[in-house]
């Protein structure tokens, strides 16, 4: 069977960490900026249930959202942790082939 192909270029890895919390940011911005826009105010909508439960439906949407944008946070963290531990092995394994 054949072996896989495990070479990995911790910068690589690293940048798609960076690229993440982006994304992250990104999600999290939209989020504070639609919040607002979908709370319901009494000027427009006093006995509308239909507009309260939409506004309930987009609250779970952009805690979904929030949700998103803290497991982005988490997966880029995990990126730049493996690229770290990556990066050490190689310098590990380059000092030990130079040691002979």
């Amino acid at each position: 069977m054949a072996q896989p192909d495990v070479r990995v270029d911790p910068g690589e890895v690293d940048a798609a960490g960076t690229a993440l919390e982006r994304v992250g940011a990104d999600v999290a911005a939209a989020a504070r900026h639609c919040g607002p826009a979908i709370t319901p105010q009494p000027a427009w909508s006093p006995g509308f249930d239909s507009v309260a439960a939409c506004a309930a439906l987009a609250d779970a949407g952009l805690d979904a959202v929030r949700r998103l944008g803290s497991d982005l946070d988490v997966c880029a963290a995990a990126l730049h942790g493996c690229a770290a531990a990556w990066a050490a092995s190689d310098d590990a394994v380059a000092r030990s082939l130079r040691a002979g």
